[in-house]
């Protein structure tokens, strides 16, 4: 119900919006990972939980999302100036003392919307890659921010920098989702082989799932580890790339410390 809830969002092409489906699918997968724990599940509901899984990772949200910010992006120069003038203002900080109508009368503002639309462009194409290609085909994005700020491009400058956050919180849905359909697979395993766990993960395909996912963040095999003789992490690197051994997010207050993306069950 919890995943249904979440992906009452999907159709839904604002990047609020589809940020809040990811959010509610890291709370509603926190939380099965501690249901899992505490709690025998049969193997009909562990294979109905792994294809729910499975098909709310095919959508194709994210390049829905990054068109819509793109006509958002188009619709600038038609803007009424009051109006542009109005909500430039209420983003705070630098933006809200913009002479607004003096920029978009100034040949940098053109400059600014072209260079707008391509970045969009090319964001709008590396969601159409699978993962890790379209990491990858963002690897200029930093680049081209440091070029939008140095040229003091008004509209790249408040529009474009949230896009490949955008696309990291992507591949980490996509990291969670795959990890998650593993766990449930090696529970199916665990089920049908006495409460043994597979020495690894390529032992429960094709019979417990189609093939090992990959990691979105380098394209490797999802990692497994035993954490007791019936205890087990899977997990993906994460945005950072390094494999941390499957540490888990920190709980609590913000924090620099790595960590991977898991899913742990412990016996």
């Amino acid at each position: 119900d919890l995943l249904r809830l979440a992906q009452s969002l999907e159709e839904d092409p604002t990047l609020i919006s589809h940020l809040v489906l990811i959010a509610s699918e890291s709370i509603l997968l926190t939380g099965l990972e501690s249901v899992i724990n505490s709690k025998a599940f049969t193997d009909e509901q562990l294979l109905r939980l792994q294809a729910a899984f499975g098909e709310a990772e095919s959508g194709e949200s994210m390049t829905r999302t990054i068109v819509a910010e793109r006509c958002i992006g188009s619709s600038i120069l038609k803007i009424p100036v009051p109006d542009l003038a109005k909500a430039f203002a209420q983003m705070g900080g630098a933006a809200k003392n913009i002479d607004i109508e003096a920029y978009k009368k100034s040949s940098n503002s053109n400059v600014d919307f072209n260079f707008l639309l391509d970045r969009m462009d090319e964001c709008v194409e590396a969601t159409k890659l699978p993962f890790p290609k379209s990491l990858e085909a963002m690897s200029q994005w930093a680049a081209n921010m440091s070029k939008a700020k140095t040229k003091g491009y008004l509209f790249s400058g408040v529009l474009l920098p949230a896009l490949d956050k955008a696309l990291y919180k992507g591949a980490e849905r996509v990291g969670r989702l795959r990890v998650t359909q593993a766990a449930l697979a090696v529970e199916r395993y665990r089920l049908a082989h006495q409460n043994t766990l597979p020495a690894s993960l390529a032992e429960l395909a094709p019979q417990f799932i189609d093939s090992v996912p990959a990691d979105p963040f380098d394209g490797q095999p999802l990692r497994y580890k035993k954490t007791s003789p019936k205890g087990f992490v899977i997990y993906s690197i994460g945005k950072d790339r390094t494999d941390e051994g499957g540490m888990p997010k920190p709980t609590g207050p913000s924090t620099d410390a790595p960590y991977d993306l898991t899913f742990a069950v412990r016996r």
